[in-house]
């Protein structure tokens, strides 16, 4: 079974065929015409029904792996949305905001619930706003498969090795780069193996998993096991240099020591090694386990599964299609500011067809766009600042080249606009007191680095500011100040 939320039946580029939106009770229908990111089927994220709001499926009493499908339409900031979700009377979700997950408005977010059991010949899901509404844009539901199917790797994270009750063999911690090591007693909720959700590794750490050549699911097994309120945890996941989680808090989707799975699907292995990146943002980031399967065809009966409540996908690979584009080529900058800058590349190849640019500074991705735009602006920078520049192509596929070379870049010191201020002095160079009507004025002096003469600009004795207009590049200042005798001080260089 497969619902598109809030609209009509379709048949998605993965061979899934959804009804129209039916066996809900309450909410309201919205829709979208933006463009989606993270998958192949934006018509299915375009839709959605929001407000409070429930469905009762009808369905074969067995256990089902089921998918709930998100995307956040309206808000472009996190802290706006609130919710939760009940699957078959159990919380599945408990203060969930999309954006705050995703990281963007327009970004389609999966999180699947496996192995539900339905006894009663129904499936019953509830959502109930905490602030402003609920929102849900498809429903997927499939028999569920066995835990094991297409495992690559599973990783007992902050501890050792241990087989749990699905069947899955963990490996002790490994393959890490920085982190501590923490455990706990308590009882773990929502899951059948507490032994893997008491260990954690905390603070900034990386994995370098390695790992065939291929397409995987990631599925991350996090608890808070240390924090009992929202906002106290919050950090970011990037999984093969693509921004996964942003400003992720454990404790608001799940509570205290629940587990919680989250599973990111379709991650292109391309050099022998998958590498995750936790970087905190507020206190530490943590994470319990790592279970790591080969991509299976969604047009299978089954799929991958995990051991707790709920998990997080990407797109997917519909076509079999599995030749990746060419590398981008000749990456260069223009339009260089203090902070911004405008980068662009040659076209890649495909036997398909290229239909995105993926463009990352310092290895997390910053942005997007079409497959036929060769250039991409980047905002929000800090002045002299370095930065490092790749591109990778995807095609329809979802297949994505490697990286091209990388272009390191200087942002300028000044661009447009700059102030200097400074303090009026009080004593002279010999420590005798000066006083306010000592003073005669100041000289302000200027140069781009690199260059041998300064320009200067005198200023008022009753000022101490001073104003550039329509200056580009990295200059050099300097303030001096002189008495009514025309006796300078030396030249004091700015600072910023």
């Amino acid at each position: 079974m497969a619902i598109n939320v809030g609209g009509p039946a379709m048949r998605s580029v993965t061979g899934i065929n959804y009804v129209a939106d039916q066996y809900f009770v309450g909410g309201d229908v919205g829709s979208s015409t933006a463009a989606v990111d993270n998958t192949l089927d934006d018509s299915i994220f375009q839709n959605e029904r929001w407000g409070d709001f429930s469905y009762a499926i009808p369905l074969t009493n067995g256990d089902y792996d089921v998918t709930l499908q998100f995307n956040e339409i309206y808000w472009t900031s996190a802290g706006n949305r609130a919710f939760g979700v009940t699957l078959e009377g159990a919380q599945t979700l408990l203060d969930f905001d999309i954006f705050q997950v995703a990281g963007a408005k327009n970004k389609a977010l999966e999180i699947n619930r496996p192995s539900v059991q339905v006894r009663d010949g129904v499936l019953n899901l509830t959502f109930n706003a905490a602030s402003d509404w609920a929102t849900l844009s498809g429903i997927v539901i499939k028999k569920a498969a066995a835990a094991t199917q297409n495992l690559a790797m599973a990783i007992n994270v902050g501890g050792p090795a241990y087989t749990a009750s699905n069947g899955i063999t963990y490996v002790a911690d490994r393959y890490f780069t920085g982190g501590n090591v923490a455990s706990s007693a308590s009882e773990v909720a929502n899951t059948s193996d507490d032994p893997i959700y008491r260990d954690e590794r905390w603070g900034s750490f990386n994995y370098s998993i390695p790992m065939a050549n291929g397409r995987y699911d990631v599925i991350l097994q996090f608890n808070e096991l240390y924090w009992t309120s929202i906002g106290s945890r919050r950090f970011g996941v990037t999984i093969e240099a693509s921004n996964m989680l942003y400003d992720f808090d454990i404790f608001r989707l799940a509570g205290s020591n629940t587990a919680l799975d989250l599973n990111f699907g379709n991650i292109q292995v391309s050099d022998g090694v998958l590498n995750l990146h936790f970087q905190a943002s507020v206190d530490a980031a943590s994470l319990s386990g790592i279970v790591v399967k080969r991509t299976p065809n969604l047009l299978d009966s089954g799929s991958s599964s995990s051991t707790s409540s709920s998990s997080s996908s990407g797109s997917t690979n519909p076509t079999g299609d599995a030749q990746a584009p060419s590398v981008p080529g000749n990456v260069k900058v223009s339009n260089l500011l203090n902070k911004q800058l405008t980068l662009s590349w040659a076209a890649s190849t495909d036997n398909v067809g290229v239909t995105a640019y993926y463009i990352y500074r310092d290895g997390t991705q910053v942005g997007y766009v079409g497959g036929s735009v060769l250039s991409y602006t980047d905002q929000a920078l800090s002045p002299d600042t370095r930065y490092n520049y790749t591109v990778k192509a995807k095609d329809a596929a979802g297949n994505y080249s490697l990286a091209s070379q990388p272009l390191d870049v200087k942002t300028l010191l000044v661009a447009g606009k700059v102030t200097l201020t400074w303090m009026q002095p009080t004593e002279r160079y010999n420590g005798e007191k000066i006083y306010a009507t000592d003073i005669g004025g100041y000289e302000v002096r200027y140069k781009l680095r690199g260059a041998t003469t300064y320009s200067s600009v005198k200023v008022p004795a009753s000022t101490t500011s001073y104003t550039f207009t329509n200056l580009s590049g990295d200059y050099d200042f300097e303030v001096s100040v002189y008495d009514t005798a025309g006796v300078s001080s030396e030249f004091v260089r700015a600072t910023r």
